[in-house]
């Protein structure tokens, strides 16, 4: 019979996460970004074809860390904007999302 279990929270507690502060900690990205892009060039896809069919664009202007751009190395993270977009109540803009037959989920029998 399994246990159960518990969780106790504070909720007054503050959780600070430092981004990258362990020391050393990327000591060797340079070279396990090297590693990454020789094993997985030829695997890697276009995104965009993904982005345009969810009703997004991207673009790719920014590379992660500019100085690893000449040696082919930098990633370009994608900057996405919505192009179908809904009428809200105030009168703002909201991004539509486009579901795709495989983004839904399945249909249950015997539900409500």
């Amino acid at each position: 019979m399994a246990r159960a279990k518990t969780c106790r929270v504070e909720p007054s507690s503050v959780v600070i996460h430092h981004e990258g502060g362990t020391p050393g900690r990327s000591r060797f990205s340079y070279s396990n970004r090297q590693t990454f892009v020789e094993r997985s060039k030829d695997r890697l896809a276009d995104d965009t074809a993904i982005y345009r069919q969810d009703g997004y664009t991207a673009s790719y202007d920014m590379p992660d860390v500019p100085e690893w751009e000449l040696a082919g190395l930098a990633a370009f993270p994608a900057c996405v904007t919505a192009r179908y977009f809904a009428p809200s109540r105030s009168g703002a803009r909201i991004p539509q999302p486009v579901l795709r037959d495989q983004d839904r989920l399945p249909e249950r029998s015997g539900t409500r």
